[in-house]
């Protein structure tokens, strides 16, 4: 069995509180699948086997359960649901980690929701657990374009879709640490703004630019020069509408209207001198995915 696992970008995130019995803050927010993916591959075994493969195809790591999401979800799954057959799980790596673009998540609520449907188990068995995982698995039970608000458990599926719209992803080859930017929020947020998202069947480009929006992003930028500098001389150098930062970072995304501007911008940075820069960064052209 192959699966695609998609990841995600913010088009609006709040924070809007804290639970001080465990630290997790609450959000809200509109998660957005794109076509960047990561590819599993699940195939049965002798014992279960982890691993994880990057572009080059150079492993980068193996076995030891619990040692990654992919590993928990398989380790949680199997003993809540007293599976006992054994898998080897191949993990084809091409979203970057600590980009704010939910891979790690992804990875693993895509591994559920396969063995559930192999195991002919319902998916809101599913969400049961996936809050256990990470606080962004469970939204991968859904996927296509959702609210998400609480620890991240609470998932609504959005009518709407985006219309005529794209997206370069740009990494710029360093990662921001979640939990590092989570403790630089100092005051919370009433999410207002998300409303507009709930009433609209149809999301256009000119929507977005006025109600994309994300607490992280001056939080995160102000403190970091290297990021900060990126985004402003990719502003100059690319024709998209606007920008924004995805999650806690560190990704950007540069959003367009559809035709050939998106395509000629990644081609013309794709084969710039970006990458020697920027040791690391990596550029994607995406679109929106809806399952």
């Amino acid at each position: 069995m192959v699966i695609n696992s998609y990841a995600k970008i913010n088009l609006f995130l709040e924070i809007t509180g804290k639970d001080n019995a465990d630290g997790y803050h609450y959000i809200d927010s509109i998660f957005q699948e794109i076509t960047l993916c990561d590819t599993i591959e699940i195939n049965d075994s002798l014992s279960d086997r982890v691993v994880f493969i990057d572009e080059n195809g150079q492993t980068l790591s193996d076995d030891g359960l619990s040692r990654s999401t992919v590993h928990k979800a398989l380790d949680l799954f199997k003993t809540r649901f007293g599976i006992t057959d054994n898998f080897e799980v191949i993990v084809n790596k091409t979203i970057p980690v600590g980009a704010g673009l939910g891979g790690g998540s992804s990875n693993a609520g895509n591994l559920l929701c396969a063995l559930a449907e192999k195991y002919g188990i319902n998916r809101t068995e599913i969400l049961k657990i996936a809050p256990e995982i990470g606080s962004d698995v469970p939204f991968f039970a859904f996927g296509g374009l959702c609210r998400v608000s609480g620890k991240g458990e609470i998932i609504a599926p959005l009518d709407s879709v985006l219309d005529d719209v794209e997206f370069i992803v740009v990494y710029p080859g360093f990662p921001v640490s979640t939990r590092v930017a989570y403790s630089f929020v100092e005051n919370f947020g009433d999410a207002k703004g998300i409303e507009f998202f709930m009433k609209k069947s149809s999301i256009n480009i000119d929507f977005l630019e006025d109600f994309v929006y994300n607490r992280f992003q001056c939080i995160v930028i102000e403190r970091d020069n290297r990021l900060s500098a990126i985004k402003s001389e990719l502003d100059k150098r690319l024709k998209a509408r606007f920008s924004f930062m995805s999650g806690s970072g560190s990704s950007l995304v540069f959003v367009y209207k559809g035709g050939n501007e998106a395509k000629s911008d990644f081609d013309i940075l794709r084969n710039s001198d970006f990458a020697v820069i920027y040791p690391g960064a990596r550029v994607f052209h995406c679109f929106p995915v809806y399952k």
